[in-house]
This record gives structure tokens, C-alpha cells and sequence, in this order.
């Protein structure tokens, strides 16, 4: 299967240069057991730049994130989404989007911008 994805984005101050799904992997407390203040792997690349120094997690970016326009917007429609080879190697497309729609809080969207990366 194919996931796609449309992603829109307002108060924006500098380049996207990843955007993921990401499982929780979990902590000690029930809030960081859920994707309220978990942390984890990506398992799903939308678009972002595959430039070398930046997030490198072993899948390609499909093609690069709309840039941001004067007003601080930006729009990507028809995002095409690549299974992360280390993270998704045991789920197909389809099995992927299963388990997410089952589990909805555990996995969570992460847009990096070229300021919150240079942090």
C-alpha cells in the first residue's frame, strides 16, 4: 500500500527538513508510555531534505518539504510516505496503518525546521 499525506503548517520561521510518524517506545510513567511525552524511532518519512549533516535515519525523504512563504506558511499536499527500513522492517504499509489506527497513542508526528535542528 501507499501512505499519503497533505501537511500544512502556519507559524513557521525557518525550513522543514524532516517530517516523521514515530512509535512510542515508552518510559516509567504512564504519561511517557503514550505518545503524550514518549519518545521513539521514526517508522514513516513524509518529505524532508536528504542533505548530508541532517536527519539521516537510514530511508530516503521522498522529495523535499514546501519552503515557508513570507507570511510564515507552508504547504506540502500529496506526501508520499517511505517505511523506515531499521524501525518499520517488520510491518508492511498496510500493517503499519493498522497498528496505528489501533493504537493512536502510540505513535506521534515530529516536523523538524533547520532552527529547531540547529538548537
Amino acid at each position: 500500500g501507499t501512505m499519503l499525506g497533505s501537511l500544512q503548517l502556519e507559524g513557521v520561521h525557518s525550513g522543514i527538513i524532516a517530517t516523521h510518524i514515530h512509535r512510542c517506545e515508552g518510559g516509567s510513567t504512564p504519561q511517557t508510555k503514550t505518545a503524550v511525552l514518549c519518545s521513539g524511532p521514526p517508522v514513516v518519512n513524509f518529505c524532508g531534505s536528504n542533505a548530508a549533516g541532517l536527519i539521516a535515519d537510514g530511508t530516503d525523504y521522498s522529495w523535499l518539504c514546501s519552503g515557508v512563504s513570507s507570511d510564515g506558511v507552508s504547504l506540502t499536499p500529496g506526501m508520499e510516505g517511505a517505511l523506515v527500513n531499521a524501525a518499520g522492517a517488520n510491518m508492511s504499509s498496510s500493517e503499519l496503518v493498522a497498528d496505528i489506527i489501533a493504537h493512536t497513542d502510540m505513535y506521534y508526528f515530529n516536523v523538524h525546521t533547520m532552527a529547531s535542528w540547529n538548537h
